[in-house]
This record gives C-alpha cells, structure tokens and sequence, in this order.
C-alpha cells in the first residue's frame, strides 16, 4: 500500500486518488499537484511530487502507457509450400522445446 503525503503532513491512499490537477506558477512550470477524490473534491500533494516524474513514480495506475504488453514483434517468414513459419532472433518460450537446426550433418 502506498501513501502519499499532502501539503498539511497528512497522509492519502495512493488507490483512493482518481485523478492529478497540476497548479502551475508564473513561469508555466507545475508547482505543485492537487489530488482528485472519488467524489471530486481536492487535496494539495506536498511540494515533494512537482519534481518531474516523482509523481508518475507514486502514482503508476494514473499514467498508464499504451506500450506493448510482452517481448516485442520479431520478423516472422513463411517458409513456402508448407504451413510452418520460422521465427527468428527469439529465445524459445518456457516449457517449449526448442527447434531443431536444419543446417545439414554435423561433422563428428
């Protein structure tokens, strides 16, 4: 469970906080991040949050990205005039075997 505090010492749920509205000073730059409750009210984070990137740190669940979930794309090639593909540059998954080597005889 994580905490959060707020400008008065305090101390809120990471999890209960729905929503960020940044307060931002005379030169454009956030000063400092107003917490947003379920029911719309507000609460003032501590000055510690305004630091970039401190406040996507404590709240994750906000700033969700829309990276890919798992290993990324590797090129795939049909190999023609059967219904098999080869996969290459990419480790074998867990408990798959992995392929054989095609490259002819081994000399021994």
């Amino acid at each position: 469970m994580v905490y959060l505090r707020t400008v008065s010492g305090s101390f809120l749920k990471a999890e209960r906080i729905v929503g960020l509205a940044p307060r931002h000073g005379d030169n454009g730059k956030v000063v400092d991040w107003l917490a947003v409750h379920p029911d719309g009210s507000t609460t003032p984070l501590a000055g510690f949050y305004s630091v970039p990137g401190r406040i996507e740190k404590a709240l994750p669940h906000l700033f969700r990205g829309t990276a890919p979930v798992g290993p990324p794309l590797r090129p795939r090639f049909i190999v023609p005039y059967t219904d098999k593909s080869v996969r290459t540059g990419r480790q074998p998954e867990p408990g798959r075997r992995p392929p054989h080597s095609s490259s002819g005889p081994s000399a021994g």
